[in-house]
Order: structure tokens, then sequence, then C-alpha cells
């Protein structure tokens, strides 16, 4: 349930804050598996919009030697990697039918020091 505030006494909103949860989406989810994988540490996702879009991409980090633990509710823990210390796929990464993470992935793992093959 959405919950917003302004400061008391204002005469304008010059501070607003709140809270407020939006259903998952599948073009933040992408990015948020990527940005997480090269991130240090633990990534904790919520509202991980769950598709056959977003679990390719999901596979294809994990190939990477990203650790992904997903959780009920479209929750993720990623365990972040840093931005040197994804390693080379054993195999092609099969992106499924997601232009989006091809493109998306493309651009990570071109400035990578090693090969990799992406399909769809």
């Amino acid at each position: 349930m959405p919950n917003f505030f302004c400061q008391p006494g204002a005469a304008s909103a010059s501070v607003i804050g709140g809270d407020a949860r939006v259903p998952g989406d599948k073009s933040v989810s992408h990015r948020v598996l990527l940005l997480g994988s090269i991130a240090e540490g633990q990534t904790t996702v919520r509202g991980f919009l769950e598709s056959g879009d977003t679990l390719a991409t999901l596979a294809a980090i994990r190939e990477l030697g990203v650790n992904i633990v997903r959780q009920a509710g479209g929750r993720l823990i990623i365990h972040g990697v840093g931005a040197e210390g994804l390693r080379a796929p054993s195999r092609a990464l099969d992106l499924g039918n997601s232009g989006a993470a091809i493109r998306i992935l493309a651009g990570l793992l071109a400035g990578q020091r090693f090969d990799s093959t992406l399909t769809q």
C-alpha cells in the first residue's frame, strides 16, 4: 500500500518521501542481474519479474560464475564477483528469445578478458 508524506508546514512540497511497491519489470530485472553480478558482495532483489527472458539472463549470469539464490516471491540474493570476477563460460550463453538480454549482456562481456558466444 503506497504511503507518502510531505514535510508539515511547508508552503510547497520541498521535501517528499515515502515508499511504494511496484510490480516487477522485465527491463529492470535484466539490468539488476547484471549490476548485482559485477557488484562486490551481496545484492538482495525484491520484485524480480520471473519470465522466460529474465530466467535466461539469470542462467547466463550463473554460467559466468555468479551464485544467485532464488527465493519465493520474486526475491533473489546475488553474490557479486566484482567487475573483473566473471569467469569464461564453458559453453555458448543461450538467451532464448530476449533481444534486451543479448544487447546488454554483449555490452558487459565486451570488456571482459575472455571470449564468449551469445545465442538466441
